[in-house]
């Protein structure tokens, strides 16, 4: 039998980051924790366009996004988390297919959710998405959930 852990992520963003909160699904020690929020970094809409943060951990800007970085603004980055369950049992990640991140000012789309291991024993992931910025997105904190689910075989 597969046990399953959901993680559901809330995200804080000062247009970027998002938080990952770890629940268990059932009474077996398996668990999902976050060792680094996903950030999208500090950014200016301008024509619109994408910000992608790469489970490698580059940040690139299509359209008319302009990135900002260092001297105090985010430089963004992937959600690492770290799976724990039975050891030595293979288990696999499903990423959703889209979220949304809303602000009083509007709401922004999460599309292209992709992991990669992290280092040799496979139980930590890195996790980057794409943004899809509006035409003059309103400046704030956007906020949004979404849930990975990680399957023991």
């Amino acid at each position: 039998m597969a046990g399953k852990t959901r993680l559901r992520r809330y995200r804080d963003q000062v247009l970027a980051g998002l938080m990952i909160m770890g629940m268990p699904a059932c009474a077996w020690a398996q668990t999902v924790s976050v060792v680094q929020d996903l950030s999208f970094g500090t950014f200016a809409s301008g024509g619109g366009g994408t910000v992608t943060v790469s489970p490698s951990g580059g940040r690139t800007a299509g359209g008319g996004v302009i990135l900002f970085g260092g001297g105090g603004f985010s430089d963004g980055g992937p959600a690492n988390v770290v799976v724990t369950g039975t050891p030595g049992s293979n288990f696999s990640v499903t990423l959703p297919t889209s979220a949304s991140l809303t602000s009083s000012g509007g709401s922004m789309a999460i599309s292209g959710f992709s992991s990669a291991p992290l280092g040799s024993g496979g139980s930590q992931i890195a996790i980057g998405a794409t943004l899809n910025v509006p035409n003059q997105a309103a400046p704030g904190n956007y906020t949004g959930s979404f849930d990975i689910i990680a399957s023991y075989e």
